[in-house]
């Protein structure tokens, strides 16, 4: 197991989840990310874990939905950003910036204006750090809270 930052977003209520178990003891990579947004959050995400596809945490009530395939050999999630937003006093996601070294990926709210980066450590000339898989709260609603496991992985293979 690696590094855990957050959780981000305070909402009261649901269940706790964690993916660790649909990684393989940490040998399978995420190849895909789904997502699920509202007006204003993100209500639902899922993560696939090599060809393991997690249970999707929070809802998928939404017209605005969409998933990205990391099919790329060795493409692997290098950076985050979380876009925190605060309704009736809860803080909430409301958007996910993931970063590879191809692309980047933007769920929800798009500003890396404000937010909060939370890539764990800058990586090393041998090693890379990479998103391992997340942790957090959700219910039928929504995405309550989340947080990003992350792990060193050899940079020649990223």
């Amino acid at each position: 197991m690696g590094l855990t930052r957050g959780p981000y977003g305070n909402r009261t209520g649901g269940s706790a989840f964690s993916d660790w178990a649909y990684t393989d003891e940490g040998r399978e990579p995420i190849t895909r990310v789904a997502w699920a947004v509202d007006d204003s959050s993100v209500i639902g995400i899922q993560f696939t874990y090599g060809v393991f596809a997690a249970p999707r945490r929070g809802s998928s009530n939404s017209p605005k939905k969409a998933a990205v395939d990391l099919l790329n050999a060795g493409e692997r999630i290098i950076s985050a950003h979380v876009v925190l937003g605060y309704r009736d006093g809860v803080e909430t996601i409301d958007g996910l910036t993931l970063t590879t070294r191809k692309r980047t990926i933007v769920i929800g709210a798009p500003s890396l204006q404000t937010g909060i980066t939370i890539t764990p450590c800058p990586s090393m000339p041998d090693r890379m750090v990479v998103l391992q898989y997340i942790t957090g709260r959700a219910s039928t609603f929504g995405v309550n809270a989340l947080a990003f496991v992350w792990a060193k992985y050899p940079s020649d293979r990223v």
